[in-house]
Order: structure tokens, then sequence, then C-alpha cells
């Protein structure tokens, strides 16, 4: 969707000249009707629908109390929706009034004239038409490459809307001028809102360009490894963008790289980059692993050459996060601790503890699922997955669960939520 204020200096067209009287460019606008021989043109606004062309040239030029002679007696808005969205509105001419009229209530409600007051819809004076075509002009680029004619008919919907709004407000009171001062008007923010009211009163959602979106995606991973060399041993580029495409580049995949970025941006260990990107939920058990990582890294001053929190995170995954795991990662904790220095063959003795076997005898696991649920003396209903310790809990017996879950709450029975 493009909305844009027309600059008479840049149109290159003496018809949206606005410092005299709004005549000229009320009649430019009749001539597609006059060209497809067709009835006169109608206007519309905020509250009225079939307008003449009289009553245009008539309210706009008898609202300029107050304004200069060689100040714009009013500006010229351009609405112009890509031929997707007239698709998706299915060219529909009240929906189109409907959005216009959107369009200049946020007109209003843009300016900022102090004390907190706005610009209601009421006050406004403007006019707009519906124009259905549009043709090619010698500034086009198919016309320069010359595989079209100036003057003839683009192809496809090419509906739009012109807008002719006045300087003044209704009471003749207050100056609206889109031009000069961003703070008194910023046509950003009534872009950027005229966009998303757009996409939320018709649910639509715009089509992205794929390969643009790959393109930047890219870009901004390479550029990761200018401010972080290390990224590239963590991070594939590859991996990254097949992520993004199988997510369809939406918004909650940029929300969830914007979460990698800030962990390098805070020099914090980055678990499993993938599983974020993914929108995966987190891996609590790698979670506590690497606070522990680090809280040793910055006790002691170490850096990744000597502590390899990477390759630690790599084998406590492997070990299931046993705790044999953590019983020899404490070990070599004490020794740092008592020589401030970091055992050579520390990786060796993570990566020979034991871990705990995965898959159970299935009639087992009923069993002690069974035993447990009537074990509790909770008023709720338990209800349990014959797999939640082979999936949920990974490297936790029933029985270690169940351990850890009393001494956590501190209570007599395993409590299931």
């Amino acid at each position: 969707m493009v909305t844009r204020i027309l600059k008479t200096k840049d149109s290159g067209n003496i018809v949206y000249d606005n410092k005299g009287s709004v005549e000229r460019l009320v009649n430019y606008l009749k001539h597609e009707a006059k060209e497809n021989n067709s009835p006169d043109i109608y206007f519309f606004n905020q509250s009225e629908i079939n307008l003449k062309p009289d009553d245009v040239l008539d309210k706009i030029d008898n609202n300029i109390k107050g304004v200069k002679t060689t100040d714009s007696k009013f500006f010229t808005l351009i609405i112009s929706p890509s031929q997707d969205e007239l698709n998706h509105l299915k060219n529909d001419e009240k929906k189109l009034i409907e959005y216009t009229q959107k369009v200049m209530e946020n007109y209003g409600n843009n300016f900022q004239l102090g004390n907190d007051k706005k610009i209601q819809k009421d006050e406004l004076v403007w006019f707009a038409t519906i124009h259905q075509e549009r043709k090619f002009s010698g500034t086009d680029e198919a016309v320069k490459e010359g595989s079209a004619r100036s003057g003839t008919q683009k192809p496809g919907l090419q509906t739009h809307i012109h807008v002719i709004v006045s300087r003044r407000d209704a009471e003749q009171k207050i100056t609206l001028s889109p031009e000069g001062n961003q703070k008194r008007f910023s046509k950003a923010d009534w872009t950027l809102k005229n966009i998303k009211d757009f996409n939320s009163m018709f649910e639509y959602r715009p089509p992205k360009n794929l390969e643009y979106e790959e393109k930047k995606l890219r870009e901004r991973v390479e550029n990761w490894s200018k401010n972080y060399p290390d990224v590239e041993k963590l991070i594939e580029i590859e991996k990254v963008v097949k992520i993004a495409k199988e997510r369809g580049f939406e918004g909650g995949f940029y929300r969830d790289l914007k979460k990698i970025e800030q962990k390098l941006e805070n020099g914090e260990l980055i678990l499993n980059p993938y599983h974020i990107l993914a929108g995966e939920k987190p891996n609590r058990k790698a979670e506590y692993l690497s606070e522990k990582i680090e809280k040793i890294k910055n006790n002691f001053d170490l850096t990744d050459k000597e502590f390899n929190a990477t390759e630690i995170m790599r084998l406590g995954k492997e070990k299931n996060y046993s705790d044999e795991f953590y019983k020899s990662l404490r070990s070599v904790e004490k020794e740092i601790k008592e020589t401030w220095g970091v055992p050579q063959n520390y990786l060796e003795r993570l990566g020979n503890t034991k871990i705990y076997s995965t898959p159970i005898n299935e009639k087992i696991i009923n069993e002690k699922v069974d035993n447990l649920s009537k074990d509790t003396s909770q008023e709720k209903m338990i209800s349990i997955s014959k797999s939640v310790f082979d999936i949920g809990y990974e490297g936790d017996s029933p029985e270690d669960y169940v351990r850890k879950k009393k001494r956590r709450n501190n209570i007599n029975r395993p409590s299931f939520n």
C-alpha cells in the first residue's frame, strides 16, 4: 500500500499547483470519465458520497481564511493499493472508500498541535475520487526499455484514489500543512499507520519477496562474524536460512533472531541457536548447565580456550545431563579453585562419566507410572504421558525424577502438574 503526499514541484504537472484555485486540478481529475464517455465523476468525503465537482470547487476555494496569497491552499494525496491488495478486495469501491476515510482520519490525527490536541475526522475539509486506469509515461522503466509506449494503458488492476485536502480546518482556525516540520507531521508515521490499518481492516497478509528476504537475512547473519569472529563456529548461515524459509520469514522468526543478536551483544553463551530460531521451547537442562559453565568461567576469569564451553555443553547433552556428569564437573571446579588452573584432562574426565540408559521396557514404564499415580494424595487428577520419562525428562529414571521433585518442593509426595 502506497499513500503519499504529492509535492507540486516534483510532480512536473502544472495541474497540481496548489497556490491558487483548485479548479484546474478538479477539471484534470475529470479526464478519465471523459475519455471513457462516462457520466461526470463523483467525489466523496468522510460523511458523503456522490458529491459533484462543483461542490469540491466551492468548499476548497472558500476554505482559505487567513491563508497568504503565496501559500499553498490545498494538498493532493495519492492512495495506491498494489494489484495484490486490489485483488484481495476484489476491487470493491465501497471498501476503497472506507479505507480512504480511515487514511484521512489518520491524516488529521497525525498532526501534533500541542496540548495533545488531535484533529478529528469531521474537522478536515477533503474530497476524494477513484480512478481505475493508469497510463505509461516517459519516466516509466518499461517505456525507457522499449517494452511499452508512453500514453498507453498499464495492464492489470490500476485502481487508485486522488484526495484533495484543504490547508485549513473546517472552522478555518488551524493551518494543517504536512510539509515542513516533521515533528508537526510525520509522513513516515502516517504511512506506516495506513499500511497497518489496511492489513487489519481487511485481514490482509502482504506477500513477501522471498528472494529479497533471503538476501537481507544472509547479509544480516554475515555481519555477525565481523563483530563476533567465533560465531561462524556456532551458527551456519545455510541452517539459519533453511529455518527462515520453513517459517516463511514471518515476524516470529525475526523476533527469535533478535534474541540471538542480544545474546551475542551481551557476550552470553548461545546453547542451541537453531532451537531458538525454530521457535521451540528452551531446554531447561541445557540452560542450567550453561549458567553453571558461565559461573565457573566468571569466578576464575577463564577464557573459552582454557575452559571450552561449547565442548562441555556437547558432552553434557551426550550424557543426558546425568548426576555423574555434574559430579565430575564439580570435581573439575574444585581443582580449579584449589590450583587456579584448569586440569588438562578435564574434557576426558567429563566424557568418561556414566549416562542414564534411555530405552526402558514399556511394560516397566507403565507399571512405574501407574504406581506413582496411585501414590499421590493430590485432589487433581494426574494425567501422565506413558513416555514422559523418555521424552520430557531424559536422563532421569522415574525414581530419580520423583526424588528430585520431593526435594525441590519439600513435601512427602511428588507434585505432578
